[in-house]
């Protein structure tokens, strides 16, 4: 099979000029290379983004800068604040990006993370 290299890199999209303190590497246990403006990737992902406005809704220009032409991003997370979400919505159709929104019921019902599989699948292919 193919190799899979996985990177991980610091990034403050409210400050993306910012290079990390001796703060913020104390608060993540480590040291992190900080992203290059433009590095480009294929693919996107995040989870729990969505908690202020300010990085909410600008959130989707990282997108933009940082995926490449027909990348997917798949941002899962818990509708908490309706308005941060229509604000994120509006952020993405300036930014000319493609937004799907899909609703994944809660695990109350024992199905979401049978529903989260059947959408990564559709989205990603291959199997386990």
């Amino acid at each position: 099979g193919g190799k899979c290299v996985l990177e991980v890199a610091k990034l403050d999209w409210l400050d993306l000029d910012a290079a990390p303190s001796d703060d913020a590497l104390s608060e993540t246990g480590g040291t992190f290379a900080s992203l290059d403006p433009k590095d480009a990737f294929e693919v996107i992902l995040g989870s729990d983004l969505m908690y202020e406005m300010k990085p909410s809704v600008a959130l989707p220009g990282v997108i933009r800068r940082h995926l490449r032409s027909g990348g997917t991003c798949l941002l899962a997370m818990k509708l908490r604040y309706e308005n941060i979400l229509k604000n994120f919505l509006a952020k993405v159709d300036e930014c000319n990006l493609h937004c799907e929104v899909r609703k994944v019921e809660d695990d109350s019902g024992g199905e979401s993370g049978a529903e989260a599989e059947a959408e990564a699948e559709k989205l990603f292919g291959g199997s386990k």
